[in-house]
């Protein structure tokens, strides 16, 4: 089954207005006056989505993803440890890159 470019770019289109509608419409029925404990608890759910999201790709292939030849657990090995020291997102995300983009050169070469 062939999909041409204008079918997929029409549903990456509406997969995201889709998905902004679900998220802002709640919010305006409710208003912007939200309780503290919803707001602190709404204040979670960036980190725990992109914590899943790096969880998903570290262990794409269950527990033989912890192997010492998994270049993506190195270079998120780096990206925490200098995200602790520095505590910098834009720092650790380049660190992080950086390290998986050398490894592959050189383990790949």
């Amino acid at each position: 089954m062939e999909t041409d470019a204008a079918a997929v770019w029409l549903m990456i289109v509406l997969g995201g207005v889709v998905t902004f509608l679900i998220r802002f419409v709640p919010l305006q029925l409710m208003g912007r006056n939200l309780n503290d404990r919803t707001r602190e608890i709404m204040s979670f759910v960036p980190p725990a989505v992109l914590s899943a999201l790096v969880a998903n790709s570290l262990f794409d292939h269950g527990i033989r993803s912890l192997s010492p030849h998994n270049q993506k657990l190195w270079a998120a090995l780096a990206a925490l440890l200098v995200g602790l020291r520095f505590k910098n997102v834009i720092v650790t995300i380049v660190t992080g890159m950086v390290c998986l983009w050398l490894l592959n050169f050189l383990l790949t070469a």
